[in-house]
C-alpha cells in the first residue's frame, strides 16, 4: 500500500517536488476550487486522484486522514457535480461531472466496506452526506447528456445494491424511496440504458414523489428540457406533460406531489437564479411546454395557484425591454402570451402585451405566436379583428411607432 501511495503522490506534484499525503490533499482541494482557474483537464485529473488516494489508504484511514479532511474531499467531489464549464469543445464540465459520479460511488462503496473497523464511522460518512451523494447522482441521471446519464445510472444501481454499513442503526443510511427505485430501475424484464430517454424519463418522473430528491431531480429534468437534442428533449417533455396531467391539483395526505407544488417549485427554482439564463431559460421552456399542453388550466382555481401565475407574469415581464438574451425574451414572450388565455391574468396584465409586440426584438415573433394561439385557444371573445391587425401590421420593419400603435389597437380590441 505504501509503495502504491508513494507512486500516486509522486504524480501529484508542483515544481517537480513530490508531496506528502497532507500536502497532496491541500493541493487537490486548492486546485479543484473554481477560483483556482485550473484548466479542465487538471481538474478532472484531481477528481480522479481523490478516490484513488482514499482507496490506497482505506486500511489505515482513521490514522492517516481525519474525518474533517475526508469530508473536505467529499464536499469537493459533490461540488464537482455542478461543473458546467463550456468551451469551444462543448460541455467539458461533463468530464469533471463523470469523474465525480464515478469517484463518489467508489468512495461510498469503500466507506461502507470498512465501516465496521472505522472508529466513529458516522463522523466520516454521515447518513446525510450519503444521501447527498445519491441525490447528486440522481440529478445527473436525468440531465441532458446521454453519456453522463448512463454513467450516473450505472452508479445509482451500484448504490441500490450496496449493503448497508455494519454499524449501529444502519437503517439511517437506507436510501429514501429505495423500493420505488428498485422497481423503476432494476426490473430484470424491462432493462435499458439510462442514455435511452424514451426508457428513462417516464420512470424518472416518479422520483418527484420522493421529497428528498424532488428539488434536484426537477432541476435535472429542467436542464434536459432545455436540451437542443431531440432524443433527450422530446421524451423528457412528453413525460413531464403526462406526469403533470396525472397528479392532483392540490396535495392531500397520501397523494404525494401536486400540480400546484410543481408550479411553485419551478417558479422558486427560477427566482433563485434570475441572473442565470442557463437556468431561467430552461425553466421558462418548461412552463411553455406545460401551458401549450393546457396542463395548467385548473391552476387559477386555487388562490395560491392564481398567485403563482401572477408571479410568473412578473418574472417574464420585469425589465423585459432591458434583457440582452434574445432567447430569454422569446421564452418570456411565449409564457406571457399563453397566460393571456387565462381570463384572470388577461384582465389584470393585458397592457403588458405591448412590451412584447413593440419590443425591438422579437416583435414579429410575438405577433406570430399570438396569432397562432388565437387560432387554437378559446379566449372567450371574438378575435377576428385582432387577428387581422396581427397579420396586416408590418411588425418586422423596425418602426417602433407603428408597432406601438398596432399593439394599442390589439389591447383595445381585447377589452372591448
Amino acid at each position: 500500500m505504501q509503495q502504491g501511495l508513494a507512486r500516486l503522490l509522486g504524480v501529484i506534484n508542483y515544481n517537480n517536488h513530490p508531496k506528502s499525503l497532507p500536502e497532496a490533499i491541500t493541493y487537490l482541494l486548492d486546485t479543484v476550487k473554481p477560483a483556482a482557474k485550473a484548466n479542465i483537464e487538471t481538474r478532472r485529473s484531481c477528481f480522479e486522484a481523490i478516490p484513488q488516494i482514499l482507496t490506497l489508504i482505506s486500511p489505515q484511514l482513521s490514522s492517516l486522514l481525519s474525518s474533517d479532511a475526508f469530508n473536505s474531499l467529499l464536499d469537493a467531489m459533490l461540488a464537482g457535480l455542478d461543473d458546467y464549464t463550456l468551451d469551444e469543445r462543448g460541455d467539458v464540465g461533463s468530464w469533471v461531472r463523470i469523474a465525480c459520479i464515478q469517484g463518489l460511488t467508489r468512495i461510498a462503496e469503500l466507506l461502507f466496506g470498512v465501516a465496521g473497523s472505522l472508529p466513529d464511522f458516522e463522523s466520516y460518512f454521515a447518513p446525510g452526506k450519503y444521501h447527498a451523494v445519491a441525490t447528486g447522482l440522481l440529478k445527473q441521471g436525468v440531465e441532458r447528456l446521454d453519456n453522463v446519464r448512463q454513467t450516473a445510472g450505472t452508479s445509482i444501481v451500484r448504490l441500490l445494491n450496496a449493503p448497508l454499513p455494519l454499524v449501529e442503526r444502519p437503517e439511517r443510511w437506507r436510501l429514501p424511496g429505495l423500493d420505488l427505485m428498485n422497481t423503476l430501475f432494476q426490473n430484470a424484464s424491462d432493462q435499458s440504458g439510462w442514455n435511452d430517454g424514451n426508457w428513462l424519463f417516464p420512470r424518472a418522473m416518479s422520483l418527484l414523489e420522493v421529497p428528498q430528491y424532488r428539488k434536484d431531480v426537477l432541476s435535472g429534468i429542467v436542464i434536459s428540457i432545455g436540451s437542443k437534442t431531440d432524443s433527450t428533449q422530446k421524451p423528457v417533455a412528453n413525460s413531464l406533460v403526462k406526469y403533470a396531467q396525472e397528479i392532483p391539483l392540490v396535495s392531500n395526505p397520501g397523494t404525494g406531489y401536486s400540480l400546484l407544488e410543481l408550479v411553485s417549485d419551478l417558479i422558486n427554482h427560477a427566482k433563485a437564479n434570475m441572473t442565470s439564463n442557463a437556468i431561467v431559460v430552461p425553466v421558462f421552456q418548461t412552463f411553455t411546454i406545460l401551458l401549450e399542453a393546457d396542463v395548467l388550466r385548473e391552476v387559477p382555481n386555487e388562490p395560491s395557484g392564481l398567485q403563482s401565475l401572477k408571479t410568473l407574469v412578473h418574472m417574464t415581464t420585469k425589465n423585459v425591454d432591458k434583457l440582452k438574451s434574445v432567447q430569454r425574451i422569446h421564452e418570456s414572450m411565449k409564457i406571457f402570451v399563453n397566460l393571456l388565455s387565462f381570463e384572470e391574468i388577461r384582465n389584470e396584465k393585458l397592457s403588458l402585451l405591448s412590451d412584447f409586440l413593440a419590443h425591438p426584438f422579437p416583435k414579429a415573433n410575438s405577433a406570430e405566436y399570438l396569432y397562432v394561439l388565437l387560432q387554437s385557444a378559446d379566449f372567450g371573445i371574438e378575435t377576428d379583428a385582432i387577428e387581422d391587425i396581427l397579420l396586416e401590421t408590418e411588425w418586422a420593419t423596425g418602426d417602433k411607432e407603428v408597432a406601438t400603435e398596432a399593439a394599442k389597437e390589439v389591447i383595445q380590441l381585447f377589452t372591448s
